[in-house]
């Protein structure tokens, strides 16, 4: 759920405005709305009633969930033209209880965005027919995508004639008494709007079909078809030209082509079967061509890579023979050299040995890497026959080693084939940061880490590291997770994953198939008297849901299925199924649990009900889940990293390396002599071993904070503080006279900037372009706002921001400096990650810059951690007790 403070919420207020709003009513608030009207496209309407309509054929729902697409205007007019559906589900007994897929909505958008990038998400529909209690807390989750989401309600059933729709803002009521403000919705007018296409449908839907005069669309049809004729003829000349470039009469202009590839991708799709199986299989012909050719030059690159190292190693060891020897006489030399020659043919006779027929082809079909990849794959297909059966007995090699084949492709996607080094860091700053004045970047250089700064902070996690697995004072933890591998991709059976971190708790089961995985799960709510009243109570409800699960799969009769628990709170753990609750927080305060075994609590209240059996083989935190979800897709994944509203991060350590565990037996079992070890890195620094890094900003947010002098690490770079930051140097630079003439007035309310608004802001393009950063300083209540204020906040959010995906960076060069494996993927998670438009491009730049030329990585972003990662740590656990029973 959204990872960022909010202020309170009154759900109970919806009620009485779903009762109380009238259709287009309005009220003196709406000067202040940031949309005066919404205009909803026929489009929506139809696509809203198909959701519907499907899903209450195969489901008892009173109303369905969905994103709307569009644009707002400069008159404030917010354009919805497009929407999607967003599996949804409610409990209507109690409407505080429900689940709106984020994970389905973000993979939708992202697909959305690539078709069409001027559609952004502006807010969210239901079908009603009135506001419901728990809209103001789904609109929260909506602010992950846009600062204003706006909610639509749409009859998908209207039983009196008019509208069928009907549109809210939300707002804030302050009241005169003191009171906290509360959030509610404001109602603003709405109308159907349409463009000329969508006018001639509808026209032709409800114009009467006895009249077959009415209307205009047999002109409109009459005038389309001669566009359309005029655009074939257009087609054909385009047509001669592609033939006359292809038998070589013309010169290839590329950007001719390309825009001859933006005109055909806006002709419609042709559906006659014979057309298109002509064309998959010319298409087939071309795309076998181009990943050849991109095939070879992978290899071909990896050759010039492997040559080049030799011959390098080969000067190196010729110097250093010169420099010994330069004393000899002649003679000596002369023999020397004679027997080096010698030496270097027999080499080069087992090197020619060790090339395969593969080799030799590519090096005689492709001399020159600058060829495009169509060209080196035609020069491929014509040796096909020679070496197809050769390339048939590669076959199952390629698909057995798919995984390492892709991250070996990965890493050398890099154009040229040159050391992963080598590659620039790219330049990701704001293009207005030339216009930034002297004294803001004065105030602002504290934050500016210069990469020998990193180096120091990376070599001083790197001593913590060792000190916390020798058992000696450190700020790093390093606990022991207990797991000892990640899936190969054999996992098979029913697994169950527990994930427990807040009000609401899911029960997942996960269907394992080798590389394929089927996810279900279920969302449960935890009431707040049961998350504070006796620790039995507490479990005993988490027992009776995880019944209601296994009775909707058909699971009650199965015996010992094994479950993955991930608990998201401090424990001390023993071993892979045992952990001690170290204390509660996040609003649970559950009696008789702290200093107790949280699994043998979830046994108990799994023996008291006696109606189902399950085998919990693993208790984690999000962190390990995030590695194990990302191992999952890539085994070459080593490394979890969480970027959330706070930190953490794991990694896979030699136990040779831990004395601190030895007292657990390690050495003595038969299972991997390798751990995830959790390092709790949020707490780096809270020996005073980085205090060269804090400002007198951290100092303030510090203090502020509920754990004074703790987390210091995570309270430069999480998502919880950096809004926080941003605000306290921008209420320094007001009170200097350096912004909004000296007002700061309105920023001053601690936590009125949330980390939200920096990625928004950051999300802006630059050059002039600041509509985002204003509506966010007006939302905040600053009334004198300059291009120049604008400008200058940006500036701070990116400063900022930089600076913590640098020491974000530095901390993972330093855990892949100290693995020293080739090549490690390294699984991130959390909202920083997912919604910072720069961080990850920032994060992956500057790990480049540090880390050292023989090592590489990638980073992946992770699926549902603590879910899908618990059911794997489960799966693991399984298969190794049974590997070695």
């Amino acid at each position: 759920m959204a990872p960022y403070k909010e202020d309170e919420v009154n759900v109970n207020s919806v009620t009485k405005i779903g009762d109380t709003a009238k259709p287009h009513c309005t009220s003196n608030v709406h000067l202040n709305l940031h949309v005066s009207k919404v205009v909803v496209h026929p489009l929506v309407l139809l696509s809203v009633v198909d959701h519907f309509n499907r899903v209450s054929k195969t489901q008892n729902v009173k109303r369905v969930v969905g994103v709307l697409l569009g644009s707002l205007k400069p008159d404030r007019t917010l354009d919805i033209a497009n929407s999607f559906a967003v599996p949804f589900d409610e409990d209507e007994r109690d409407k505080k209880t429900w689940f709106l897929d984020m994970d389905y909505l973000e993979s939708m958008y992202g697909m959305f965005h690539k078709v069409a990038a001027r559609e952004r998400i502006v807010g969210w529909y239901h079908t009603g027919p009135k506001l419901c209690q728990n809209d103001i807390v789904i609109n929260e989750q909506l602010k992950r995508f846009t600062c204003n989401p706006v909610l639509v309600v749409i009859q998908a059933e209207p039983k009196d004639l008019g509208l069928p729709t009907e549109a809210y803002v939300e707002v804030q009521e302050v009241h005169d008494d003191g009171t906290p403000p509360i959030k509610t919705f404001e109602h603003v007018p709405s109308e159907i709007g349409a463009e000329e296409a969508e006018e001639v449908g509808v026209e032709h839907l409800l114009r009467d079909i006895k009249d077959q005069t009415a209307g205009t669309l047999s002109q409109r049809i009459t005038d389309q078809l001669m566009g359309l004729r005029g655009l074939h003829g257009q087609l054909l000349d385009l047509q001669c030209y592609l033939h006359e470039v292809a038998q070589g009469k013309l010169p290839i202009n590329h950007a001719v082509i390309y825009y001859i590839q933006e005109v055909l991708n806006l002709l419609p799709d042709v559906t006659s079967p014979q057309f298109v199986e002509a064309h998959n299989v010319q298409t087939n012909d071309q795309l076998m061509c181009v990943y050849m050719g991109s095939l070879v030059r992978t290899v071909i690159a990896l050759h010039n890579l492997i040559d080049n190292k030799l011959s390098l190693q080969k000067s190196e060891k010729d110097k250093e023979k010169i420099e010994g020897t330069g004393k000899k006489d002649d003679n000596k030399e002369e023999k020397k050299e004679n027997k080096e020659l010698k030496d270097s043919k027999e080499g080069n006779k087992e090197k020619e040995k060790d090339i395969t027929p593969h080799s030799c082809v590519m090096r005689c079909v492709v001399t020159e890497l600058e060829d495009t990849n169509i060209v080196i794959g035609m020069r491929c297909m014509e040796f096909m026959k020679l070496f197809h059966g050769r390339l048939l007995q590669k076959e199952e090699l390629f698909a057995r080693k798919a995984v390492s084949i892709g991250a070996f492709i990965y890493a050398l996607s890099k154009k040229k084939p040159m050391p992963r080094g080598q590659v620039g860091t790219p330049d990701l700053k704001n293009p207005d940061a030339d216009k930034v004045r002297p004294e803001i970047k004065k105030a602002c250089e504290k934050f500016m880490l210069s990469d020998d700064d990193l180096i120091k902070v990376s070599k001083i996690m790197e001593d913590e590291i060792s000190r916390g697995l020798r058992n000696e004072p450190s700020c790093l933890k390093m606990l022991p997770s207990f797991v000892r591998a990640v899936p190969n991709g054999t996992e098979r059976g029913d697994f169950l994953a527990l994930d427990l971190g807040g009000t609401n708790f899911r029960v997942l089961l996960i269907k394992l198939k080798g590389d394929v995985a089927e996810m279900t799960g279920k969302v449960y709510r935890i009431p707040e008297e049961t998350m504070k009243g006796a620790g039995t109570v507490l479990f005993d409800h988490i027992g009776e849901c995880l019944a209601d699960f296994l009775g909707e799969h058909d699971l009650k009769d199965s015996k010992g299925l094994p479950l993955g628990f991930t608990f998201s709170f401090p424990v001390q753990q023993e071993d892979l199924t045992t952990g001690k609750l170290i204390s509660w927080t996040k609003g649970f305060n559950a009696k008789g649990v702290e200093g107790q075994d949280v699994v043998q609590f979830l046994r108990d209240a799994c023996n008291r009900r006696k109606d189902i059996s399950i085998d919990v083989v693993a208790l984690l935190n999000d962190t390990v889940g995030t590695l194990m979800a990302c191992a999952f897709k890539d085994n070459s994944c080593q490394i979890g990293v969480i970027l959330g509203t706070g930190t953490n991060a794991c990694y896979m350590e030699k136990l040779s390396n831990c004395p601190k565990f030895k007292k657990f037996g390690f050495d003595k079992d038969k299972y991997p002599k390798e751990m995830i070890i959790n390092m709790e890195w949020g707490a780096f620094g809270d020996n005073g071993c980085i205090n060269f890094l804090f400002t007198e900003f951290d100092r303030d947010v510090d203090k502020a904070s509920i754990n004074v002098g703790k987390h210091l690490f995570e309270k430069m770079i999480s998502g919880m503080y950096l809004g926080e930051l941003v605000r306290l140097v921008l209420v320094k630079l007001a009170k200097d006279k350096m912004l909004f003439d000296g007002d700061y007035e309105a920023i001053s309310k601690p936590d009125c900037f949330p980390t939200k608004f920096v990625s928004d802001i950051e999300e802006q393009k630059g050059l002039g372009d600041f509509r985002r950063t204003l509506q966010i300083l007006q939302q905040i209540g600053i009334n004198k706002i300059s291009d120049s204020d604008c400008l200058h906040v940006a500036y701070v959010c990116e400063v900022i921001s930089t600076r913590a995906a640098y020491l974000t960076a530095a901390g993972i060069s330093c855990i892949l400096s100290r693995m020293q494996k080739p090549f490690v993927t390294v699984g991130v998670d959390g909202s920083v990650y997912r919604f910072h438009p720069k961080f990850g491009k920032i994060l992956d730049a500057k790990i480049n810059d540090l880390l050292p030329k023989n090592l590489d990585y990638q980073l992946m972003l992770s699926e549902d951690g603590s879910g899908r990662g618990a059911a794997l740590v489960a799966a693991v656990a399984d298969r190794i007790k049974k590997e070695h029973s």
